[in-house]
């Protein structure tokens, strides 16, 4: 509500970087690098389309989009829904896919993947899984976010206030 939405995407993203670099580390050697390669290739596909355009759509667009995925991923995790289908790389690509899209236009990227996995593998494993994933596409977002001109001194200076 302070920065607009345009602005708040890149800030939120940019605010994961500390946390990334302290997390990475102890997830690597549990993290399954041939899944996190495949996710995190659909991401910067749909992240760089995002990032495009974002600051072309309207603001208030974008806060109603916010607030209805959050709505459509509680409610999914609310009522038990588990991916069924087959756990190969094409569809992680798709789900990196649908996570960077959202990812580039609400800064809320993690519900797809986390709904990816929920129930799929051991809590460990799947924790690692995320922590490598979302540390990769920060590495993605941040240099998309620049090139694409939605990242300013002010947003810097937000994120690390």
């Amino acid at each position: 509500m302070l920065f607009g939405p345009q602005a708040t995407v890149p800030l939120m993203v940019l605010m994961e970087v500390g946390v990334v670099a302290q997390m990475v580390p102890v997830a690597w050697p549990k993290a399954d690098l041939r899944e996190i390669a495949a996710l995190s290739i659909g991401c910067a596909i749909m992240l760089a389309v995002r990032g495009g355009d974002a600051d072309r759509l309207d603001p208030n667009l974008v806060k109603k989009c916010i607030g209805l995925m959050t709505v459509f991923f509680v409610a999914m995790l609310w009522f038990g829904w588990r991916y069924r289908g087959p756990r190969t790389a094409v569809a992680r690509v798709v789900v990196g896919g649908v996570s960077g899209f959202c990812n580039g236009l609400t800064s809320i990227g993690a519900p797809p993947v986390i709904l990816y996995y929920v129930g799929s593998r051991a809590i460990d494993a799947m924790r690692a899984n995320l922590i490598v994933y979302f540390s990769s596409i920060t590495l993605v977002a941040v240099p998309s976010f620049f090139y694409f001109g939605l990242v300013s001194w002010e947003t810097i200076g937000a994120a690390w206030c």
